[in-house]
């Protein structure tokens, strides 16, 4: 489970909206002058990144990750044993199962430098059934 410390996920998400907007608006003008292709592409990688149905950053100790992600492994692995390591910019979770001895990992990278211009990013605490 994944507990929200300080700040609010509907703060981020309406900031990532006004951000998304402004991105969006500035995508705008540069196809309407048909130059500058990096650029046009490199903002709609950006845009993606914005998108609140699939990305809500967090932060946990010192690193910023998605928190959808998070929440959706957190889900599926309810019944497993977890570990929980954060590791210079990542975090690794190990998995272990009891009967079926399903095991494995999941690494979620540092995401900071995507979303520095935030300013309301929440922190949160993992909490989870220890391996």
């Amino acid at each position: 489970m994944i507990q929200i410390t300080e700040g609010s996920l509907a703060e981020v998400k309406a900031e990532m909206a006004e951000t998304k907007k402004a991105i969006q608006s500035r995508l705008k003008g540069y196809r309407k002058s048909k130059a500058a292709r990096k650029e046009i592409s490199r903002l709609e990688r950006v845009i993606e990144l914005y998108a609140v149905s699939r990305f809500i950053p967090v932060r946990i100790g010192s690193i910023v990750i998605n928190y959808k992600l998070l929440e959706s492994f957190m889900r599926k692995t309810k019944d497993l044993r977890l570990s929980l390591e954060i590791e210079g910019s990542k975090v690794l979770i190990h998995y272990v199962g009891t009967m079926d001895r399903r095991t494995g990992f999941l690494e979620l990278y540092d995401m900071t430098e995507y979303y520095a211009d935030l300013k309301s990013i929440p922190t949160a605490e993992i909490i989870y059934r220890r391996a």
